[in-house]
């Protein structure tokens, strides 16, 4: 009897326990079902964006600061503070050398009008421009890094060369460069007629074929391009030749540029680690060499803060 009462009672078990089976395997089905009815599978994760390339207009300047190296090769000052302060910074940064109209380009009376690739954001900046109220207006400007100086300029056989003075002559100029016809007259130089050109090259070829009298444009002393060219100081006696057109050459961005706060705040850090000095001092003596290359002797006076604006 014993037995028969066990066998019983394993079996009132078993289906016991098969019924109970039976209804978690229905709830979890049921439960399931509601589940998926409540929230419904979502879309597949995004991939990662890749990192922001900032692009930059890098100008072709007269050596040491901009320029093509003996081998087509892109080279100078500019380009490695690009990529030095871009390392700080932690951005990944890249140039273009398109033409300097995109970024800065002239109106009909000479005057900078912002280019329609800087300002239509074909790229994020351009390199190396220097700052006026002009351009303020229209675009935005880091912190100066570099130093542009602005000078009269005349054929050695010029008559200007003993009587200085500019007025009724005609002065061409490099339209949509810092060396505007207003500079000129901030610096009290008037009753001279303007006329414009693209680019340095351009306005050597107005002096030499006789249409224009002198050139205004930027210079330093370690440009070969202006080396067989003589300087003269129309703003009178007692004046400095060298006129300041400029508070520095510059990152110009279109206004509103996320560009401007990332590369002041590394270019501040740069500078105060000393070695955007040694980058300044390195290009010096580069450009006093190219300078020896071309014209078979070194530049007088040339020094850092021609090429370097270390304040």
């Amino acid at each position: 009897m014993r037995i028969m009462h066990f066998r019983q009672t394993f079996m009132t078990f078993k289906m016991n326990a098969a019924k109970i089976s039976t209804l978690v395997f229905l709830f979890a089905v049921v439960g399931q079902g509601e589940s998926g009815r409540r929230a419904p599978p979502g879309p597949p994760p995004c991939p990662l964006q890749p990192p922001k390339v900032w692009v930059f207009e890098m100008p072709i300047y007269p050596p040491p600061l901009s320029y093509l190296n003996s081998s087509g090769g892109f080279t100078g000052l500019y380009s490695e503070l690009l990529q030095a302060v871009c390392e700080i910074a932690e951005k990944e940064c890249d140039y273009t050398t398109i033409p300097v109209q995109q970024c800065m380009e002239a109106g009909p009376s000479g005057e900078n009008i912002a280019g329609e690739g800087l300002m239509a954001e074909w790229f994020d900046g351009c390199f190396g421009y220097g700052i006026t109220t002009e351009r303020q207006q229209q675009v935005e400007f880091s912190n100066p890094f570099s130093t542009l100086k602005s000078n009269m300029m005349v054929l050695p056989s010029s008559p200007l060369v003993e009587t200085q003075n500019v007025t009724g002559k005609i002065v061409v100029f490099a339209g949509g460069t810092l060396s505007s016809p207003q500079c000129l007259i901030n610096h009290g130089v008037t009753g001279f007629e303007a006329i414009f050109v693209n680019g340095h090259a351009a306005g050597l070829e107005a002096l030499e074929s006789g249409e224009a009298d002198a050139l205004f444009n930027s210079n330093n002393a370690l440009n070969t391009e202006s080396a067989e060219l003589v300087i003269i100081n129309p703003a009178g006696a007692g004046t400095d030749p060298d006129m300041q057109c400029i508070s520095g050459t510059a990152l110009m961005t279109k206004k509103g540029s996320e560009a401007i706060d990332w590369w002041n705040e590394a270019l501040e850090t740069y500078k105060a680690s000393g070695e955007f000095l040694s980058l300044c001092e390195k290009y010096l003596e580069i450009g006093r060499q190219l300078y020896f290359d071309k014209i078979g002797s070194y530049p007088e006076g040339a020094n850092v803060h021609d090429i370097c604006f270390l304040d």
